[in-house]
């Protein structure tokens, strides 16, 4: 971890940003995080790989669950690790899935504590759940014969159940053939058969589907409120644009009360910049109460931009505000100290109160460009109690935990794809301390030319916590 400094904030104004004031680490409430730790059986001596690593509490606070893409023979294709004690320590972690998966997978948990993970097989996806807090999971599952699946043709999957109706589950993707953004909606708890397609995410006549093109999205995983309505957040690039164009128009996907054959989403920009490129790679969307968070990775696309001369081309941490059920939006948030050359693989979550966000992502000091091999990341934390106006930072990693490249175009991708597409953020709805996951693979120096699968680390909160 970085030191404690006591630094007064500074305010940042930069032309077509919002202002806000950034606080050098300790600024305000005194935050500290635990050592980034290597999760069990993992590389490079394990072979549970954790690239892209997502992580969910239960509503009681004890219970953490991490899974990854990537299980081993002969029982799955997700990696799995639980803790029983707030993520102090996990348990080993062991394969869950389908042998055929492997693809890409999430996690989260049922208003019933039933935890649902998503193993892609991309000609479907096995959906698994547990009953007893991870300690088991059904439709074989724990055996690598899967036989619950669902969602057809599919790339990228996330799983989203009700934080207050124990029977309602969500499933969305981007089909693998022509990356239309899809939703489909369980009201018995995702068993077998039960997933039925919602309406058009992409409202017909809208800007939003007037401006897809085959190929050519990028869903990130969708929020529900206590109300029901869906959040689902996508980015495009403008109509005409091939789709290996730069992504330059994020949308949330919205709708009220939830979803259904016979709804039809309305898609609300949240952001356009014909310079912009946002999908770096995933866009986020979070929510509490009427307020809405929503964030991308990425170049935003002013060409004046505080503290760079070429800033229209800096890739940061953006972060965008609603207060109203995500009607309306907030200019862009730079989040990102100046300090930072690059930034990658942005994550965001909320705190138990509206105004409590924060944020995960690695950066560099290195070069401006995240895919040079010259670059050394580490990993940060940005923590704001006042609705992303003002943020404390704190460095989760002393030393670099990747060196090189991290390509940020997926599977278009020749090389820098050891960390795959994303990290993770969470926060204990008990205590308030967030928890950091994310892939590292410090063990492949430049100097070693070793090339082993990164591994998931965990980083705890153990200072300045959002308050209850």
């Amino acid at each position: 971890m970085g030191r404690i400094a006591r630094t007064a904030c500074t305010t940042l104004a930069a032309v077509g940003l919002a202002t806000l004031a950034v606080c050098a680490p300790g600024a305000g409430a005194r935050v500290a995080f635990t050592h980034a730790s290597k999760l069990r059986n993992s590389p490079p001596k394990g072979n549970l790989p954790g690239g892209e690593p997502s992580v969910v509490f239960d509503r009681d606070g004890r219970h953490v669950y991490v899974v990854a893409p990537g299980g081993e023979e002969p029982s799955g294709g997700v990696g799995f690790w639980r803790s029983t004690n707030a993520g102090r320590s996990f348990k080993r972690g062991r394969s869950i899935g389908s042998l055929v998966g492997g693809g890409d997978s999430d996690v989260d948990i049922g208003a019933d504590h039933t935890v649902y993970v998503a193993d892609l097989e991309v000609v479907a996806n096995a959906l698994c759940r547990s009953h007893n807090f991870g300690r088991t999971f059904d439709s074989g599952c724990d055996t690598g014969i899967a036989t619950n699946h669902a969602g057809p043709d599919s790339d990228r999957e996330w799983v989203t159940p009700s934080p207050v109706n124990p029977n309602l589950v969500y499933f969305s993707y981007h089909d693998f053939a022509g990356e239309m953004p899809v939703v489909y909606r369980s009201e018995s708890g995702g068993d077998p058969g039960s997933f039925v397609a919602c309406g058009p995410v992409l409202a017909p006549g809208s800007q939003a589907e007037q401006n897809f093109a085959t190929g050519g999205t990028n869903q990130g995983k969708p929020a529900i409120d206590r109300a029901g309505t869906l959040y689902d957040p996508i980015l495009e690039p403008d109509a005409g644009d091939t789709v290996s164009d730069p992504y330059d128009r994020f949308y949330i996907a919205i709708a009220r009360h939830g979803c259904d054959s016979g709804t039809t989403f309305k898609d609300v920009l949240v952001y356009h910049n014909p310079r912009a490129n946002l999908a770096n790679i995933f866009p986020y969307v979070v929510n509490r109460g009427k307020r809405l968070y929503a964030a991308v990775t990425g170049v935003i696309g002013k060409r004046r931009h505080t503290h760079h001369k070429r800033g229209h081309r800096h890739f940061g941490v953006y972060l965008f505000r609603s207060n109203d059920r995500g009607r309306h939006w907030s200019k862009p948030i730079r989040v990102n100290l100046p300090k930072f050359k690059a930034s990658s693989l942005g994550a965001v979550t909320v705190g138990p109160k509206p105004r409590d966000v924060a944020l995960g992502f690695y950066r560099t000091r290195t070069t401006r460009n995240p895919a040079s091999k010259k670059n050394r990341w580490k990993y940060e934390v940005a923590i704001s109690r006042s609705s992303g106006r003002r943020f404390s930072y704190r460095r989760i990693t002393r030393h670099p935990i990747h060196f090189g490249a991290i390509c940020t175009t997926g599977i278009l991708c020749s090389g820098g794809r050891n960390l795959l597409d994303f990290s993770s953020v969470g926060v204990n709805p008990k205590s308030g301390c967030v928890l950091a996951v994310f892939a590292g693979d410090p063990y492949d120096t430049p100097s070693n030319g070793r090339d082993a699968e990164a591994a998931p680390y965990v980083s705890r909160q153990r200072a300045g916590c959002f308050k209850r």
